[in-house]
């Protein structure tokens, strides 16, 4: 295919492409991995430019893309995140127990349930399923586990009955912009644009190749990837995305070059590749509690100065916890007369209190920033009752609200997001909202 070129180059950042965007116009599209990325490459491209400004160019991440050309079709509905599709989900899970035997096996709704099902859910809606196309899936796994594929099947259809006419999640909206994408509606949308450019990606998602192959067809693509044919076993993350590239027709710009060293690195088939035993190198020693900890360790340390002379200032030895550690350091390693050193301190505005003492004046300073609020109201220090406040977290992360400024109570409580919560979430939110009120 002649529009779509694959360069297969070694890593360059994310910004492989920005000679070739610099001093021009608006007429292309950058996509970028990550949101730093983008901003990165928008001021790099603004700093280049001879007159010290810009444009905003259209840069994003393929996610962003995807999401914006879905907002431009014809009846698009509105788009929940990534954390009230969890919140849904908890809700859905609760609904339909009695009807889902492989999901809950008798157990309570935990947590890890929760994350993992959505994170199982995300996945399908990503590859397209909705309950009707998921009741189609036919293989040998549904035959081997047919309660498995029930329970998705259940929880699918609940899902698209909550959601309804007026809701989409983030992972479908994004398969459905793909798979509608026409020349016309993008061209709607990006009037202006004659190439596109790829780099920074090492995996592809079925939405983004779905975008590639079409886009592809009426525009020059351009996309970087870190590959080479030689070795593909250390490139085996992005093999996939190189073969499926290749199997539609990409024109291969290959300028990889590779040190000897890169040409057997994971490579099993190379000559001289062997595997290293590394049982002379990692001890794993159970012991009973502290006490035989250190002793073992301080007769590993005599040993190794009595049989190989390396110094024990030539040692380290870390622990999860050094506090837990000291009294019994000091006791063991004066007894095998061993020196040491212990690394306990730190700078007083680091000290926990000293930092509690110092919050209240970064809130009032930051305009009361939600993170600094949580952060706060979680200190440890404070004689407080303890709360849970993952759930408003969820729900102002959803509505973009990152300052508690006057009336953020009242947009956050008529809120659409808000009103889908059951009865007993949202009597947690308000006493959360209280507990903020009373602090602020």
């Amino acid at each position: 295919m002649k529009n779509l070129q694959l360069y297969c180059a070694p890593p360059n950042r994310f910004y492989f492409f920005e000679q070739q965007l610099r001093n021009r116009t608006n007429d292309y599209i950058a996509v970028l991995p990550v949101n730093r990325a983008v901003r990165i490459l928008k001021q790099r491209l603004l700093d280049a430019s001879p007159t010290g400004a810009l444009a905003d160019p259209d840069i994003f991440t393929f996610d962003q893309l995807l999401l914006n050309l879905y907002s431009a079709l014809p009846g698009a509905k509105r788009v929940l995140s990534a954390g009230m599709l969890q919140i849904l989900i908890e809700s859905l899970l609760e609904k339909t127990a009695g009807s889902l035997p492989y999901f809950l096996k008798g157990e309570h709704i935990t947590s890890g349930l929760v994350r993992k099902v959505s994170d199982a859910v995300s996945e399908l809606r990503r590859f397209g399923y909705d309950s009707k196309a998921f009741a189609q899936i036919k293989t040998d796994e549904k035959k081997a586990q047919p309660l498995k594929y029930s329970d998705f099947e259940i929880l699918l259809q609940a899902l698209d009955e909550a959601l309804g006419e007026q809701l989409i999640d983030e992972p479908f909206a994004k398969h459905t912009a793909a798979s509608q994408l026409t020349k016309e509606n993008f061209k709607r949308q990006f009037p202006k644009v004659t190439e596109i450019f790829v780099s920074g990606y090492g995996l592809f998602t079925p939405a983004m190749f779905t975008f590639i192959e079409k886009v592809s067809a009426w525009l020059p693509l351009h996309i970087k990837i870190e590959y080479s044919a030689d070795n593909p076993a250390l490139f085996q993350h992005t093999h996939e995305a190189w073969l499926r590239l290749k199997a539609m027709g990409a024109e291969e710009h290959n300028s990889m070059r590779q040190s000897p060293f890169a040409q057997v690195l994971f490579h099993r088939d190379a000559e001289g590749a062997h595997k290293t035993d590394q049982q002379e190198r990692i001890a794993v020693q159970p012991l009973s509690d502290r006490k035989a900890e250190v002793e073992f360790i301080a007769a590993q340390i005599r040993q190794l100065y009595q049989n190989e002379k390396i110094l024990p200032a030539r040692m380290a030895i870390t622990f999860a916890n050094l506090e837990r550690y000291i009294p019994l350091i000091q006791q063991i390693f004066r007894r095998f007369q061993i020196p040491f050193n212990l690394s306990t301190g730190f700078a007083l505005n680091q000290s926990p209190l000293i930092k509690l003492f110092l919050q209240p004046l970064r809130l009032a300073s930051s305009g009361c920033e939600w993170e600094q609020v949580l952060g706060f109201l979680n200190n440890p220090l404070l004689p407080t009752q303890e709360i849970n406040f993952s759930l408003l977290n969820t729900l102002l992360a959803d509505r973009r609200i990152k300052r508690l400024t006057p009336g953020w109570t009242k947009y956050l409580l008529q809120s659409t997001a808000y009103k889908l919560l059951k009865t007993q979430q949202q009597e947690e939110i308000q006493l959360q909202i209280a507990r903020i009120e009373e602090v602020l």
